[in-house]
């Protein structure tokens, strides 16, 4: 609706990662960087890491998007808590390789087969691990030995781990000691500042063919920035609303008390469905109360920096009994918001289907994020 009114060549603030949108804000072109040594370095693996909505996955279809030339053959895994014998079953799937009747150590030299098979086609294999955070030990510990697998003593398979923080305290575990000596590098995502969310939203608006219309005041930016807290996720979100009701109402300006109106109005749907008031609290994180996890944001990033070194004993926090209840509660709660955040996602999009058919204009705007690289995205059921 609101395409035509400001007549943009495409939804500049749509949800699915599109590569053809992805804006290299400071931490984004860093986390691009890693990703483009870590293929050059053509062995280990990469880990990004980021809160709900930081821009991980568009990252991703950012360099699956440069790949599309190259001797790389890719797939990706939308993992859930799976065993870790279950592992080999998945890589050989995601790569279309059949499993059906096979034991584990079959598939293991099935998956040995394909990836030499690729190796004498001068080709190289990368997987690429999305929510990782939900792998168990015995999983990552699958993947390091898949990537033991060589061919004329060079690694032939790497694997690029992406997932929210509680993956950086998983790798932390004193088991994961040879893991973190595989890590070649690892990049954060925070959020972006406010003047990157500026840039945020005037670089997809361009992108999308905006011609000074609307408007934003410099107070209009600054609410959606405390609103959303740079998140770009919630950006869009946000911003879609946003140019939705402009549209109706027929407006060139946005204003403070234009944005906040919108911010009203998604703060009452979301307390509606999920009795939270509060539009930004949406997909913020929860940390886990896993107390075989018992390490602080700085001994992690000391083991990412420095492989296989063992947290000291005065890095530990020392969780009570009452807040491993208030902890298992509070993971709970945004297990619950998740999970609602991803319907009304469903519905958003069903709502965008359905206005596509009515105008007649079903498959036309912007290019699909799988029409630059074929990717194939295994999630298992």
């Amino acid at each position: 609706m609101y395409e035509e009114f400001y007549k943009l060549k495409g939804n500049p603030f749509q949800l699915t990662p599109s590569a053809s949108l992805f804006f290299g804000s400071k931490v984004h072109n860093q986390g691009f960087a890693y990703l483009q040594y870590g293929l050059k370095q053509a062995e280990g693996f990469i880990v990004i890491t980021g809160e709900i909505g930081t821009g991980k996955t568009t990252l991703v279809e950012r360099l699956f998007s440069v790949l599309e030339f190259g001797p790389v053959v890719a797939s990706r895994i939308v993992t859930t808590q799976i065993d870790g014998n279950e592992m080999p079953f998945l890589v050989a799937a995601s790569f279309g390789i059949s499993t059906e009747g096979l034991s584990k150590t079959q598939v293991l030299h099935a998956i040995e087969t394909f990836l030499k098979q690729k190796a004498n086609e001068g080709k190289r294999v990368l997987l690429v691990i999305d929510e990782a955070q939900n792998l168990s030990l015995p999983g990552i510990e699958e993947l390091r030995m898949l990537s033991n697998i060589n061919h004329n003593s060079k690694p032939i398979m790497q694997c690029f781990m992406l997932g929210q923080v509680e993956l950086r305290h998983l790798l932390a575990h004193d088991s994961m000691e040879q893991f973190r000596q595989r890590i070649i590098a690892s990049c954060h995502l925070e959020p972006l500042t406010e003047k990157e969310t500026e840039d945020y939203i005037m670089y997809r608006l361009i992108k999308c063919g905006w011609r000074s219309n609307p408007k934003f005041t410099s107070e209009a930016f600054e609410l959606i920035y405390m609103e959303t807290h740079g998140v770009p996720r919630r950006v869009n979100r946000l911003c879609d609303r946003l140019l939705l009701l402009g549209a109706l109402h027929q407006l060139d300006v946005f204003d403070k008390e234009v944005v906040q109106t919108v911010v009203d109005e998604l703060k009452n749907e979301m307390k509606a469905i999920t009795g939270i008031e509060s539009f930004s609290s949406l997909g913020q994180q929860v940390r886990p109360a896993n107390s075989s996890i018992k390490y602080d944001m700085n001994s992690v990033d000391e083991h990412m920096e420095k492989a296989g070194t063992v947290p000291s004993k005065s890095h530990e926090i020392h969780v009570t009994e009452e807040l491993k209840k208030k902890s298992e509660e509070l993971v709970e709660a945004k297990a619950k918001i998740d999970s609602l955040e991803e319907r009304v996602t469903g519905l958003e999009r069903k709502i965008e289907y359905l206005h596509g058919m009515l105008v007649g204009r079903l498959g036309g705007g912007m290019e699909s994020e799988f029409d630059t690289f074929q990717l194939k995205t295994f999630k298992p059921k």
